[in-house]
C-alpha cells in the first residue's frame, strides 16, 4: 500500500533499490544479468526516494501528540520544546516525559522558543499575542503581550534581551523580554514573513510580501541599505551582521550581499524549488540552503558549493541547521532522507532511516551528541499522528 501510494504521488520514471540503500545517482549502471521477467505498458516509475531508507538505530526517546512541526533544545540541553498546530510542549530531555500541560493557544501557533536562560518559553501565532510561560511549570507568567494581528514568527536576539515579532499587520515589533515593553516598531509595505537579529543584536533583517529584504539599525529604527529583492521568506544574516544571504526571486539561486552597502559579493546561480530554510554557519563562512530537490552548503565568500547535494532530487529538505561548531549539518527532509552530515567530507554520519518518512523539524543538542526530529511516518498509505524522536549520534 505504501509503495503504491508513494509511486502515485511522486509520479516518477524509474524504480531502483540497492542493497545498501545508496541514492539513485549512486546505482551501478553497468550491464547485468538478463531479467527473469518483463512487464510492459504504463508502468515505468521511479522510487529513488525510498532507496535511502536503510537500517537506522532505534531512537532513545519518543514524544507524541501535537508536536511534530518544530523542535528545539534549551541551551543547557536539559529540556526540549516541541510545537504542533495549536500547542507547544516542554519535555524533559533525559526522560522524554512532558513537563506540565501543553501550552495551548486558541489558534495556530507559528513560533515557540526558549528564553536565553531556559527558564521561560515564548509562544506566538494567529492569536496576535506572545505568551510567556515558565519552562519548569508550563504556566503563564504574565498577561499576553499583544502584537496586533496574526504573528507570522518570533525570533530572539542572541543575548535573550529582545524578541522580535512580525506579522500580517505589516509590522515588526522589537520587545524587551524582561518587561514586555515594545522598544521599536518597524513599518513595512506588506505582510512581514521573517526576522532575525545579528549576534550582537544591533541589526535586524526582515523580509516581506512581494519579496524584499530590509536591514535595520535596532537603535535608530532606520534602514541601513536599500531593500534587496528576494524570495518572500528567503534571507539570513551572518552572526557578525556583515553579510546577508538572500534567495533570489524566479529561481535565481542565492546571492551573498555586503551589509555595509548592499553590494552583491557573489552568487550561487543554481535553481531549486520551494525553500525550506537558509542559514549561516556560526562563524559566518558558510551558508546552508534547504529546499525542494536540494540541500547544499555554500561558501559565503565565493558562492561555490562546499558539499554535493545532500538529498535525492526527488525529496524536499524542509529545514536544516548547523551544529554549534559548524562541523556538521542536520537536515529534516521528506521521503526518509533526514540525516546528519559531516561538512568537511560531505559524508552522512547518521540517518533517521525508516523511522521518519516526512520530517518538518530538526534540532541538534548544544553538545552536538543528540538529534531530535519532528515529523510523520506512514501507516497503510496514511500519515500517522505527528511525533518527535531523539537519537544519540555516532561519536566524532
Amino acid at each position: 500500500m505504501l509503495l503504491t501510494w508513494a509511486l502515485r504521488v511522486l509520479g516518477l520514471t524509474m524504480i531502483a533499490f540497492s542493497s545498501d540503500f545508496a541514492r539513485a545517482n549512486d546505482i551501478d549502471q553497468s550491464d547485468g544479468p538478463e531479467p527473469v521477467g518483463r512487464m510492459t505498458g504504463d508502468c515505468g516509475v521511479a522510487l529513488a526516494a525510498l532507496t535511502a531508507v536503510g537500517q537506522a538505530p532505534e531512537p532513545v526517546g519518543r514524544m507524541t501528540g501535537d508536536c511534530g512541526l518544530a523542535v528545539t533544545f534549551s541551551l543547557d540541553g536539559n529540556r526540549l520544546l516541541t510545537k504542533g498546530v495549536e500547542t507547544a510542549q516542554v519535555w524533559d530531555a533525559q526522560t522524554f516525559k512532558a513537563i506540565g500541560q501543553p501550552l495551548r493557544h486558541t489558534k495556530r501557533v507559528y513560533s515557540a522558543c526558549f528564553g536565553w536562560d531556559g527558564a521561560k518559553v515564548f509562544t506566538a501565532g494567529d492569536e496576535g499575542f506572545i505568551r510567556v510561560s515558565g519552562a519548569a511549570t508550563a504556566k503563564e507568567l504574565t498577561a499576553p503581550w499583544r502584537h496586533g494581528k496574526e504573528i507570522e514568527m518570533a525570533s530572539f536576539s542572541l543575548d535573550g534581551a529582545r524578541i522580535v515579532t512580525v506579522g500580517y499587520d505589516h509590522l515588526a515589533k522589537v520587545w524587551d523580554t524582561s518587561t514586555g515593553r515594545v522598544l521599536i516598531t518597524l513599518q513595512h509595505e506588506r505582510r512581514v514573513f521573517f526576522a532575525a537579529f545579528s549576534a550582537n543584536g544591533s541589526r535586524l533583517l526582515t523580509t516581506s510580501e512581494l519579496g524584499w529584504a530590509h536591514l535595520w539599525d535596532v537603535a535608530t529604527a532606520k534602514e541601513l541599505i536599500s531593500p534587496i529583492q528576494c524570495d518572500e521568506d528567503g534571507a539570513a544574516i551572518s552572526p557578525d551582521g556583515k553579510r546577508l544571504a538572500v534567495v533570489l526571486p524566479l529561481r535565481g539561486g542565492v546571492g551573498i550581499y555586503d551589509a555595509a552597502n548592499g553590494a552583491q559579493i557573489c552568487k550561487a546561480p543554481w535553481a531549486f524549488g520551494q525553500l525550506g530554510s537558509i542559514t549561516f554557519s556560526p562563524d559566518g563562512t558558510m551558508v546552508l540552503v534547504a529546499a525542494q530537490d536540494c540541500c547544499r552548503v555554500l561558501d559565503a565568500a565565493t558562492g561555490k558549493p562546499r558539499t554535493a547535494n545532500l538529498i535525492n532530487d526527488t525529496a524536499r529538505a524542509n529545514a536544516a541547521v548547523f551544529s554549534r561548531d559548524g562541523k556538521r549539518v542536520a537536515v529534516a527532509a521528506d521521503w526518509w532522507q533526514s540525516g546528519v552530515w559531516d561538512v568537511a567530507t560531505g559524508h552522512r554520519v547518521w540517518s533517521a532511516g525508516k523511522h521518519i518518512a516526512v520530517a518538518h523539524a530538526i534540532a541538534l543538542s548544544p553538545d552536538g551528541n543528540r538529534v531530535a526530529v519532528g515529523g510523520w511516518q506512514w501507516d497503510d498509505s496514511e500519515p500517522t499522528d505527528p511525533e518527535t524522536r531523539v537519537w544519540t549520534l555516532p561519536a566524532r
